[in-house]
């Protein structure tokens, strides 16, 4: 322990140390042998695994590991081609499909992924939206993000756009106005902020009354998860969250993010999951915004005193 400088590493190495020794090792070849869809994550494990103790010492960059070059190439596969990954983007094709398949005839859904990442969710809802998507807000913090989606989804130049988003704070804050999205979408990126119900209140602010949130979610961790994103600071970066505490990992159950998300201004939320131990640890969960009274809306209005500036300008518009 006393050679773990990074605050991150010295709680991975926590959660390490909490675990029973393997009984029986299996080697990378028969676990693909056993279900080929399972290479990606497999080809990951083996690159991180054995670096695992110079990465916790400070002799070997985490950050090489996961994106060697600087490339996000090596962990496309994981969130794109990898059985639970492809599963699970399937399923929230269905779920965004359900909320097109309610729309009335003309209807148009403005749509923001936050998170967007590489863009895996995106290239397996994007053509569920063609037809019927005025919008789609494509953000991130990372502005690398940002360059390397342009062209890749230059097909569906008329309705995309590419902002930078920090779901963190609050999002009128960042120039969106409130309330300007039917759709949210996200992609195992909000367990990775500090406080959850903090973040899940900015989700909010974005929706409209009546709005859905879609969720792919991871719902509990294991090994493989701990020792390759959990090389990462961002997966502890829920340590000082009340709502996690003495967790081993930023994950909540699916009857945690019921609780929150009630509390958080949703009316009601719908879980989505496959069957046996690999994919029951992930889950689609869809929430709805609740519909507001108007005389709750008149109510905000009447609190203090209001200042219109800049016209339909950004400070306007905020």
């Amino acid at each position: 322990p006393s050679s773990v400088a990074a605050w991150h590493h010295r709680l991975l190495l926590r959660w390490c140390a909490q675990q029973p020794p393997c009984a029986a090792p299996v080697a990378p070849s028969a676990v693909v042998d056993a279900h080929a869809g399972l290479r990606p994550l497999v080809d990951l494990a083996e690159r991180c695994g054995p670096r695992l103790g110079a990465v916790l010492r400070g002799a070997a960059s985490y950050q090489e590991l996961l994106f060697p070059g600087g490339s996000m190439e090596a962990l496309l596969p994981v969130y794109e081609e990898a059985a639970v990954s492809r599963f699970y983007n399937d399923a929230l094709v269905a779920a965004v499909e359900s909320v097109v398949a309610a729309l009335p005839p003309g209807r148009l859904l403005c749509v923001i992924e936050v998170g967007a990442g590489t863009g895996g969710t995106a290239a397996s809802v994007l053509p569920s939206l063609e037809l019927s998507c005025a919008r789609y807000t494509f953000t991130d913090v990372s502005e690398v993000f940002l360059r390397q989606a342009e062209p890749r989804f230059a097909r569906f130049a008329r309705f995309m756009q590419y902002e930078l988003l920090n779901i963190d704070a609050d999002p009128r804050l960042q120039g969106f106005a409130a309330a300007q999205f039917d759709v949210a979408v996200a992609t195992n990126v909000l367990h990775a902020t500090p406080f959850i119900r903090n973040t899940l209140r900015n989700c909010r602010r974005l929706l409209c009354d009546g709005g859905f949130l879609l969720l792919n979610e991871l719902l509990r961790t294991n090994g493989f998860l701990q020792t390759t994103f959990g090389l990462t600071d961002g997966w502890w970066m829920f340590a000082s969250d009340p709502e996690r505490t003495n967790q081993p990992s930023p994950l909540l159950s699916w009857e945690h993010w019921r609780q929150i998300l009630a509390a958080s201004g949703f009316a009601s939320s719908h879980c989505m999951r496959g069957d046996g131990y690999v994919l029951e640890a992930q889950a689609i969960i869809v929430s709805q915004v609740g519909e507001r009274s108007p005389g709750a809306r008149r109510a905000e209005l009447d609190r203090g005193t209001h200042l219109f500036s800049g016209g339909l300008g950004g400070l306007g518009l905020l």
